[in-house]
């Protein structure tokens, strides 16, 4: 599904914010432009102020790689 949503936006990757265990955001966003540091600091901040303990999914940021096909943690 992520594959064929970056080939219909001709995009290489795509965010992926695990925001709980009911939804799942995507960050279009250009890697050039993209502030990882503030994303992942805000998805911590959303998580221990807007959620339930046992909602929480990650306070990971991810890329999906379209052109590898391959999802990573971003560091």
């Amino acid at each position: 599904m992520l594959k064929n949503f970056c080939k219909e936006k001709n995009m290489d990757g795509v965010y992926m914010i695990p925001s709980s265990v009911h939804e799942f955001l995507l960050l279009v966003m250009d890697k050039e432009y993209v502030n990882c540091g503030y994303v992942k600091q805000m998805i911590k901040e959303a998580n221990r102020e807007s959620l339930e303990k046992e909602d929480v999914l990650s306070d990971n940021l991810y890329y999906y790689n379209a052109v590898n096909d391959a999802v990573s943690i971003v560091e």
